[in-house]
């Protein structure tokens, strides 16, 4: 989940990387994977025995002023 606006209270929304990358197609947004040495971790979050990945997403809103 990653934040739609740049608001101090955004909504969100679930996005799918391709090759690490999201770009809206209807909206000035995008997200991209922090492709950085060691800001990937594996662990058990969720207590299921599944390893789950945390990483570093950095996401930009911008506004289109008119």
């Amino acid at each position: 989940m990653v934040p739609v606006s740049a608001e101090s209270d955004p909504t969100y929304r679930t996005v799918t990387l391709a090759s690490g990358r999201y770009e809206a197609v209807n909206g000035p947004f995008s997200v991209e994977l922090v492709n950085q040495e060691d800001w990937i971790a594996f662990g058990d979050l969720t207590d299921d025995g599944q390893d789950d990945a945390v990483v570093v997403l950095g996401v930009n809103c911008w506004a289109i002023t008119g």
